[in-house]
């Protein structure tokens, strides 16, 4: 109804319209439905299949009010931001930087002016130097390496309490990520990509990892593009669009372009 409206009253070039469905779905039922899942139910995941596929049969309905409200002389592009894979814990790399003396905490707070390294409230996937350059940073140009070092090692060296196992796979420099858009000014200093399962969260506690609130874990996303259940959906078909072809890979950073061109920009 609200694309209909936009189409009727606005007579837009150009039309943003979103569905959360999907993904709200995803972050439910995942953990379930995926098989790589460690703790993967197939007769639950029997139950859930047809409910699943329903919620995309209606999402199916959206997209053909999308193409009948674009009409002939129109385009639609089909775009989804993310993956979902499935998680049954919760990491908190903050607990692993203060046992390794790079994090003081003040209650439940990070206190930066005794804090090295923290992933920050607002990450969850990467590590900031509390460096000079920062407003009341503490960590001079001369000491990011080895600070840096020390996270590295901390990360590398974290364990499962529950099983023994390592959690975190591999760490990464911005600068070592060349095209995924995290070597700038305000990117983190050090990105880290978890064993499959697992979860972070950037709270500050002294646990290590929690099990996932859901009994039947959660679908979750963030990770790098490099896994393929992060990857996503890219579809165009309309006016001006040569039908019938596939694109391969692309990055989200190209679609913009694409759309401007089909508009004349």
């Amino acid at each position: 109804r609200s694309i209909r409206y936009a189409v009727k009253t606005w007579n837009p070039d150009l039309v943003f319209h979103y569905t959360p469905t999907t993904d709200s779905a995803g972050h439910c039922w995942v953990g379930a439905l995926d098989p790589t899942a460690r703790h993967h139910d197939p007769k639950l995941a029997a139950r859930l299949w047809p409910v699943y596929e329903e919620v995309f049969r209606l999402e199916d309905r959206w997209l053909g009010s999308l193409i009948e409200a674009a009409g002939p002389d129109g385009a639609v592009c089909l775009v989804s931001d993310h993956g979902m894979t499935a998680t049954d814990s919760v990491f908190y790399p903050n607990a692993v930087l203060e046992s390794a003396g790079l994090l003081a905490t003040s209650g439940e707070r990070i206190d930066l002016a005794r804090t090295r390294a923290c992933v920050p409230p607002w990450g969850g996937f990467y590590v900031s130097i509390n460096g000079t350059d920062r407003r009341g940073g503490i960590v001079g140009p001369s000491e990011r390496e080895a600070v840096l070092r020390r996270a590295e090692d901390a990360l590398l060296s974290a364990l499962d309490p529950r099983t023994g196992e390592r959690i975190v796979r591999a760490v990464f420099r911005p600068s070592e990520t060349v095209g995924l858009g995290i070597d700038c000014e305000t990117c983190g200093d050090l990105y880290f990509d978890l064993v499959p399962g697992y979860y972070p969260v950037s709270r500050v506690t002294s646990r290590i990892v929690d099990a996932d609130e859901s009994p039947i874990g959660s679908g979750s996303h963030g990770f790098f593009p490099f896994r393929r259940s992060m990857q996503a959906v890219f579809i165009i078909g309309g006016a001006g669009l040569a039908a019938g072809r596939s694109i391969g890979p692309i990055r989200q950073i190209d679609i913009a372009p694409t759309l401007a061109r089909l508009l004349g920009v």
